[in-house]
């Protein structure tokens, strides 16, 4: 009825409106990168509700573009020492990073798991200082144009934009922002081409709090 679709539209004017206020408070995070003052602060708490309530946003945007949104892993709660507001800013870029380069009757997906530290360690060649046990690890996957070879690194750079812009991935700033916050958690971001067509962003996060100081 009215009523519900009303309810709807006042649901999905609020989530934008979020959105917008997401991004305001993106640009002057990036100000405070170059000045480095930018801090983190890490809590212990649940990861996977305020994914799931990324995911809704993204869900229905995709909807509206005619992209399928999948999630993989979000069934559960899981407890993790992270900086929530930051890791939802770092999906959110990658996301709309995939959304922005996936066609219509295309798919993106999230996903959220949690691997063993050699596990972590075969895929981003982790150091002596990355001691956790556990690690995070949220992927946002997407079936557009995929990377050239030459640029899956070149992407995270500051302002990079590729050449042929409008096919391939990066968005000036945003890639180079969600590694910033990556690399301030204590953790690595990378992308990769998908042997099926299409890029996927992979973002690892240490889990306990043994990875920060008490500042």
């Amino acid at each position: 009825g009215v009523k519900g679709q009303d309810r709807q539209l006042v649901g999905i004017i609020q989530r934008n409106a979020t959105w917008m206020l997401s991004l305001v408070n993106q640009l002057l995070d990036f100000n405070r990168i170059g000045d480095k003052k930018l801090q983190l602060r890490a809590a212990q708490g649940d990861i996977v509700a305020p994914l799931k309530g990324i995911a809704e946003l993204f869900k229905f945007n995709a909807g509206a573009k005619g992209i399928e949104f999948q999630t993989h892993g979000l069934e559960d709660s899981f407890p993790m020492w992270a900086d929530v507001d930051k890791v939802q800013k770092i999906v959110m870029n990658l996301l709309s990073n995939a959304m922005k380069f996936t066609p219509t009757g295309g798919r993106v997906t999230l996903s959220f798991d949690v691997v063993p530290r050699d596990e972590a360690s075969a895929a981003f060649q982790l150091t002596k200082a990355d001691t956790d046990t556990q690690y995070a690890l949220i992927t946002v996957a997407d079936t557009g144009r995929g990377i050239p070879d030459g640029e899956l690194e070149k992407i995270f750079e500051r302002f990079y934009q590729a050449d042929n812009q409008g096919d391939t991935h990066g968005s000036g700033i945003g890639l180079y922002y969600a590694r910033a916050l990556a690399g301030m958690h204590h953790g690595y971001i990378k992308a990769a081409n998908r042997a099926e067509g299409g890029a996927v962003f992979s973002l690892l996060l240490p889990v306990s709090a043994s990875s920060y100081t008490e500042d």
